[in-house]
């Protein structure tokens, strides 16, 4: 009776080791096929990138993160032919120069104000010592 409660745990033990080494190869297949998956979608999506850049249309994903069902045509998005497009882009381009010159020179002034200030102070605190060192002269004459 003895050796087959020791069989039983034995076995139950050797099940439930098993049981969890097959669990964690599972889950080691399932993380390596998701990160397949996912290098899939990010080949795909730089497809894309440069397909958008190139100003050329892509052919349709058939890499390892598109599913068969789910492929998806990479076109490029169309430029717009429209002079007065162009016009906009480039007056926003120079505002924006204009605006950065703005602000670096208001930056600058603000700079030479900043210094200006602590030479102010550094003066102001040199004549209040000068001050403190007159005033006992002052009283005791």
């Amino acid at each position: 009776m003895r050796t087959l409660v020791t069989f039983l745990q034995d076995l139950i033990l050797s099940g439930a080791i098993v049981y969890s080494i097959y669990g964690l190869m599972r889950l080691a297949a399932h993380c390596v096929r998701w990160t397949v998956r996912a290098i899939g979608w990010l080949a795909d999506s730089t497809r894309n990138i440069q397909a958008l850049r190139a100003g050329s249309i892509a052919a349709i994903s058939n890499g390892a993160g598109s599913a068969p069902g789910k492929r998806v045509l990479a076109a490029a998005m169309p430029q717009p032919e429209f002079p007065d497009i162009a016009i906009s882009v480039r007056e926003a381009s120079a505002a924006l120069f204009e605006y950065q010159q703005l602000v670096l020179s208001a930056r600058s002034e603000m700079r030479r104000t900043a210094a200006r200030t602590r030479e102010i102070i550094a003066e102001s605190r040199a004549l209040m010592a000068r001050a403190d060192l007159m005033a006992p002269r002052a009283a005791l004459s």
